[in-house]
């Protein structure tokens, strides 16, 4: 005995341009719906970092007003890049005729005569350009340029050594040529007022 059966549907072929149109139309709105996906997570990622490094440089404003005790006659704070993927906060004030530095969130109060020298440096970065290639080439490249940039911007700032064998070096860390150079000039006539 046979079972009973009865076709509902009869099968459509598909001919080879149709599916060459459809994979086509697939194919296009991925792009077009996933430009505006990479927009959207590259803006929130930026806000995301920039909301991250406002709050360090808040909170090394505070910790490091916490720890001078008072308002200080000038001041800078900022969030600094460690190197091994961390942050933390860099500063330094003048109050009361002491200098006070935070280098990697530690803080210490230096008086005038435990200055040796100073110095500041804004070091510039090599960059690494590709003419012809690949886009694994250009990567490449770009990557070691931003190795290259973080490690320029790790050495920039102001260091101040100071008579201690434990810390013999001190870094506020900035590449704002302006704020470097008003320092050096606060430094100067803090040595001349001793």
């Amino acid at each position: 005995m046979a079972i009973a059966t009865e076709t509902l549907m009869e099968a459509e072929y598909v001919s080879l341009p149709t599916v060459i149109w459809i994979i086509i139309v697939l194919m296009s709105l991925t792009i077009i719906l996933a430009l505006p996906a990479y927009g959207l997570y590259a803006i929130s990622r930026t806000l995301c970092a920039k909301g991250l490094t406002e709050r360090k440089s808040e909170e090394a404003k505070a910790v490091f007003l916490k720890f001078i005790g008072k308002k200080p006659k000038y001041i800078n704070t900022d969030w600094m890049p460690i190197g091994d993927g961390s942050i933390s906060g860099t500063g330094i004030a003048l109050s009361d005729g002491a200098l006070y530095l935070m280098d990697k969130g530690v803080a210490a109060k230096i008086q005038f005569p435990e200055i040796r020298t100073w110095r500041w440096i804004v070091p510039g970065a090599d960059r690494i350009r590709v003419i012809r290639g690949n886009h694994l080439d250009h990567m490449a490249a770009n990557r070691q340029n931003a190795n290259a940039a973080l490690i320029a911007y790790l050495d920039s700032g102001i260091f101040v050594s100071v008579h201690d064998i434990d810390k013999p070096e001190w870094q506020f860390m900035s590449k704002d040529v302006e704020i470097l150079k008003r320092w050096h000039e606060i430094l100067l006539q803090g040595r001349e007022q001793e």
